[in-house]
């Protein structure tokens, strides 16, 4: 067990959960080198507060080496586990690129462009384009072979009216159609991993992610379960402001964690779908959310806006951490 001491920001059972769905093949991770890019995020902070967790827990011995674009913001959100073995690297220090990585090396490349307002973008897509490619080559310049997860989104083949993905078409469809940033760059992320893989490079594969929520979970984005829960914690009506039949799929980031770190175990490559594959519609969501923080809801909008649907058909892992309790979670870490 962890000990109930032990310093984070995320919740003691669900890293004592990950611990525990972790135990029968974590040992395949013993003395491995991770290099992770976008570790700063919601999905990095989670994933290597795992690993870090993991480490200590199981006598691992792992090798992590984060890639982040401001050193010092990246050392804040990890200075509780100043007794880990982390190191950061800037992305622009090609330092990072001559370490003596172990012969087990694993890559995982969450990296995005940044969106800083609606709109407006201050990391272009091509520099995040030219850091798969280093990325890529590293294995080259070690004589290594890496696994690389590279953690793509549902955003580069959703189409509005349809819940799941599309046929295996759609990599041409959307990589040339999709008008956000963020789509468009995943989409070309996921054709490089792809060819180096066919190349020998790297044993890539692309694992598009859906939505999720909990702790560390940005409460100012632009998403409905964000404007859900801010309401709720600071007592007001939850508000739907759309067409309250649209539907998503939430996961729960322990959920995510062990799917993504059992993939990094396995040798598939091409594309797999991670997220919950049950439907909640926003009247769902805003009910469940009232119902745990004790508020209010009420619809501003009718039908007369179109509901869309947004979810994987078949995910790869299990969820065990069903919406109600993951919300309950969250609600824990925040009170917190």
């Amino acid at each position: 067990m962890i000990s109930s001491t032990y310093p984070k920001p995320l919740l003691l059972e669900d890293l004592e959960e990950i611990c525990e769905r972790s135990i029968s093949w974590i040992k395949e991770f013993r003395h491995s080198s991770f290099l992770i890019a976008g570790s700063t995020g919601f999905m990095g902070r989670w994933l290597v507060e795992s690993l870090a967790t993991l480490s200590q827990e199981f006598n691992l011995n792992l090798d992590i080496t984060l890639l982040v674009r401001d050193e010092f913001s990246a050392r804040g959100k990890f200075s509780h586990l100043n007794g880990q073995q982390l190191k950061f690297f800037r992305v622009e220090d090609d330092s990072w690129k001559q370490l003596p990585y172990r012969e087990k090396l694993l890559i995982v490349h969450g990296a995005t462009p940044v969106q800083q307002k609606a709109n407006v973008w201050n990391i272009e897509e091509h520099k995040i384009v030219e850091l798969t490619q280093e990325l890529i080559n590293l294995g080259s310049s070690c004589n290594l072979t890496p696994r690389f997860i590279h953690l793509s989104s549902g955003a580069v083949y959703k189409k509005i009216g349809e819940f799941g993905h599309l046929t295996d078409n759609r990599k041409e469809e959307n990589k040339e159609g999709s008008p956000a940033i963020y789509g468009r760059t995943k989409a070309r992320i996921e054709q490089l991993v792809n060819e180096a893989t066919l190349d020998g490079r790297v044993i890539g594969v692309n694992a598009r992610l859906f939505t999720f929520y909990g702790p560390i979970f940005n409460l100012q984005s632009p998403f409905a379960i964000s404007s859900f829960i801010s309401s709720a914690i600071t007592n007001q009506e939850i508000v739907i402001t759309g067409n309250a039949a649209t539907t998503r799929s939430y996961l729960y980031p322990t959920d995510l964690i062990v799917s993504i770190l059992i993939l990094t175990t396995q040798q598939m490559t091409g594309f797999v779908d991670i997220g919950s594959t049950v439907k909640t519609s926003m009247l769902e969501l805003a009910h469940e959310v009232s119902q745990i923080w004790e508020t209010k809801v009420i619809s501003q909008c009718g039908n007369e806006l179109r509901a869309t649907q947004y979810g994987p058909l078949e995910s790869f892992g299990n969820q065990k951490v069903t919406l109600s309790a993951g919300l309950k979670r969250w609600q824990k870490w925040l009170a917190n």
